[in-house]
């Protein structure tokens, strides 16, 4: 998988110089993602010792600005948390690390 990021190629050209089929490549990728998701799991709990999710989907409710406000709110300001677990960030925290984050 690094090897294939660091060529910049896309995936059905690196599986061609390679020599492998795409099929080959999605098989692995899916194994180490699925891999790295129950060392995750194992690793992360929460307080009352349940695992966290941390795959799929999740309830995302948006509060205007009439609903109860974190304390200290601060403008420019996003906040999220979810179970118990909370995420602050300004406007200038680059949106593609949110994602990451996420």
């Amino acid at each position: 998988m690094r090897d294939r990021r660091e060529s910049d190629l896309s995936i059905r050209g690196f599986c061609e110089r390679e020599g492998f089929h795409e099929n080959v490549y999605y098989y692995w990728q899916r194994k180490l993602r699925e891999t790295a998701i129950s060392h995750i799991e194992k690793q992360q709990v929460t307080e009352n010792n349940t695992a966290l999710a941390v795959s799929g989907f999740t309830e995302v409710q948006v509060m205007d600005g009439n609903s109860a406000q974190p304390e200290n709110p601060m403008p420019d300001t996003l906040h999220i948390e979810i179970k118990g677990i909370k995420i602050t960030v300004d406007s200038s925290y680059p949106t593609e690390k949110l994602a990451g984050l996420l």
